[in-house]
């Protein structure tokens, strides 16, 4: 993905995708300040220190251009990988930018990232925002699969591929719910994206039990859709690579029905769902 950097100050900087540029210097956001302040659109999520909110966005040409952005409040930290450097501290919106650039560079189907900053504001306090275009015609999982249970059987086969491929590649999400994969029907076929990366770290090697954690989750939240434990087994089947299941695999599995277990019992953080 190409980038351009845009601006930089002692107490701000930000990001623009070029192919965006246009659009935004019509919309007259010009620097992180112009994001933060952008008002307006549907509130599609809010929680303590985020909210993300859908804007239509008016083209040089006359159209419009739907978008979402994200915006963070003392924005919180990442460790995370960056050229150059073993690790980095740096806030959650920038990071969702730089992961969404590594995982189309894998091939992962990811949003369409336009912009993202950072500004300073007092104390050391950091606020960012990351903009992201529509991904048109999707829906969360959660939403597609209670409207397509005909279809369970292959969405399954797809979920388990797009999670093999995530981790073969050396990412986790920390956040790995069927909310998070937005699903949308295309030619035939559903397309699986991978959405909401700010905890997403990678790539790497990483030890099991982060493996497990993302693994779970998915278990988890798949069963909140309604999957038997024999749908859960064929995906853990198919992310293993269908070949039949040694005592190393069955061991995972326990774990990661044991975490998806503990998940039932745990109270959201911010309410349902808790994905989001």
């Amino acid at each position: 993905m190409e980038r351009v950097f845009s601006g930089k100050s002692i107490r701000s900087q930000y990001f623009v995708q070029s192919e965006f540029a246009s659009v935004l210097l019509a919309n007259n956001l010009t620097g992180a300040d112009d994001f933060l302040a952008l008002k307006g659109g549907a509130v599609v999520r809010a929680v303590p220190g985020r909210t993300t909110r859908r804007i239509e966005l008016k083209s040089p040409g006359g159209s419009r251009l739907i978008t979402y952005l994200k915006c963070y409040e003392c924005a919180p930290t990442v460790l995370c990988r960056w050229p150059g450097l073993t690790r980095r501290i740096i806030n959650e919106s920038l990071n969702e930018w730089r992961q969404i650039q590594n995982l189309r560079k894998f091939g992962l189907p990811t949003a369409e990232a336009i912009a993202s900053g950072w500004r300073q504001v007092e104390n050391g306090r950091i606020d960012g925002f990351i903009m992201t275009a529509e991904i048109r015609g999707a829906r969360s999982g959660y939403d597609y699969w209670a409207a397509n249970h005909s279809q369970s059987r292959h969405l399954i086969q797809q979920i388990a591929d797009l999670a093999r491929r995530f981790h073969q590649a050396g990412f986790i999400h920390k956040d790995f719910y069927l909310d998070h994969i937005f699903m949308a029907e295309g030619n035939g076929e559903v397309d699986l994206t991978l959405i909401d990366l700010q905890r997403v770290l990678g790539p790497g090697k990483f030890r099991e039990r982060w493996l497990l954690k993302d693994f779970g989750s998915l278990l988890y939240s798949l069963e909140k859709a309604g999957v038997k434990r024999g749908g859960l087994l064929r995906l853990f089947k198919l992310y293993k690579g269908d070949h039949p299941l040694g005592a190393v695999e069955r061991k995972f599995l326990r774990k990661a029905l044991k975490r998806a277990a503990w998940l039932h019992g745990r109270k959201p953080k911010y309410g349902e769902p808790e994905s989001k």
